[in-house]
């Protein structure tokens, strides 16, 4: 006790509990660097030492890996949106303000992007909404005819698209490509009124003739 009460007591009371306890025993205090300590291996290459941070990484780039694969329309080639989106100023603007992390820019062509700009991330020079492939504009009018194949409705149309795809006005053109199919408007009874029809007995009449 005459040797504890010797030593100058420490302001940090851990500090102190830690020299009570160091009085019952009889040691050596030895400094080795840490560059000679196998004890510090881990804090010393920590970008060589595979880490749960590293598996997370991995984990979601092949979950982003498989997204963009699925989410691509069918008889479209992925290598065919990284192509357009190179050559497409506001979606190489839009990636720059993703990799920064902020909305620096309200230009007009980025303005519609600004409500959804926190479900974006980029992949490989694809930009993805959460499942949906933001198609660049020189794709956007090809992707709405792949969806109409076999002259969908508009319902029909859009379900398709938003299943797989996003772009600003996306609602609009897929209205305006329907309505110009002259396929669609020229049958004067879709099928759920027909159906409807044999429910309440209408009489299905054509007024063309």
């Amino acid at each position: 006790m005459r040797a504890y009460w010797a030593v100058p007591k420490p302001k940090c009371r851990r500090a102190l509990n830690v020299g009570v306890y160091a009085c019952r025993h009889r040691f050596r205090l030895i400094h080795r660097p840490g560059k000679d300590n196998p004890a510090d291996y881990l804090s010393r290459h920590t970008g060589t030492t595979p880490t749960d941070h590293n598996r997370s990484a991995k984990v979601a780039e092949d979950y982003i890996n498989m997204v963009t694969h699925c989410a691509v329309p069918k008889t479209m080639s992925l290598d065919e949106i990284p192509d357009a989106s190179r050559t497409d100023p506001t979606l190489q603007q839009l990636q720059r303000l993703i990799h920064d992390g902020r909305w620096t820019d309200d230009s007009d062509e980025l303005r519609p992007y600004k409500q959804v700009f926190t479900e974006l991330l980029t992949c490989r020079q694809i930009i993805l909404r959460g499942t949906q492939i933001v198609i660049p504009k020189s794709q956007q009018q090809h992707v709405i005819d792949l969806a109409h194949e076999g002259h969908q409705g508009i319902v029909k149309t859009k379900f398709l698209l938003r299943s797989k795809v996003y772009f600003p006005s996306i609602d609009r053109m897929a209205e305006q490509t329907v309505k110009q199919c002259i396929a669609v408007t020229s049958t004067p009874w879709s099928w759920s009124m027909l159906r409807l029809a044999v429910v309440v007995g209408w009489r299905v009449t054509d007024d063309r003739s």
